[in-house]
């Protein structure tokens, strides 16, 4: 079975409001996977500097990116992360340097 986070009546709604179709790439949690994958990536190759990448590859994407692995890595408490901001990169350590 399926799980969608809006009905299609909901989705006519909004299309109707909007005065538009719905644009079916955006807000799909595609970005937020990434996050995921890229936090999980860095803990199975501690001390390595892993780029940071979203599926758009902008600059400014990367950059959100960035910004979204920190929360998670906040919001969830997790310890030993480095993340270069300027450079859109991330590393694990295992232990304080």
């Amino acid at each position: 079975m399926k799980t969608f986070l809006y009905s299609k009546k909901e989705i006519k709604e909004w299309e109707k409001l909007a005065g538009r179709k719905l644009d079916k790439d955006r807000r799909t949690g595609r970005t937020t996977a990434i996050a995921f994958f890229t936090i999980g990536k860095a803990l199975k190759n501690p001390y390595k500097w892993l780029q940071i990448k979203d599926h758009h590859n902008s600059f400014a994407s990367n950059k959100y990116l960035t910004s979204k692995i920190q929360d998670i890595i906040s919001s969830l408490h997790l310890e030993g992360f480095e993340i270069s901001i300027l450079h859109s990169k991330i590393r694990f350590n295992l232990v304080e340097q």
